[in-house]
């Protein structure tokens, strides 16, 4: 995934990388939670809800080629 980034802005004002660059969803899921799922799941979702009532979803996809997508309240963005 191109479009995909996971940081930590560290309190001194640096900032700590955990994935970036060409990192397959494949390659973070199985840090996640490791390559023992049967069966394997399609994508992991993390969503979010936002103070004024929307829901924001960020999907990986289980695979080495597609990137992360968006969708606010359903709608990709």
């Amino acid at each position: 995934m191109k479009n995909f980034e996971i940081s930590l802005p560290l309190v001194n004002g640096s900032m700590y990388d955990i994935y970036y660059g060409e990192t397959s969803g494949k390659e973070v899921i199985h840090d996640l939670i490791s390559d023992d799922i049967n069966p394997p799941p399609r994508s992991m979702r993390i969503e979010v809800k936002t103070e004024s009532g929307k829901k924001v979803c960020l999907t990986i996809p289980y695979d080495e080629f597609s990137d992360a997508s968006v969708t606010i309240d359903g709608t990709k963005i």
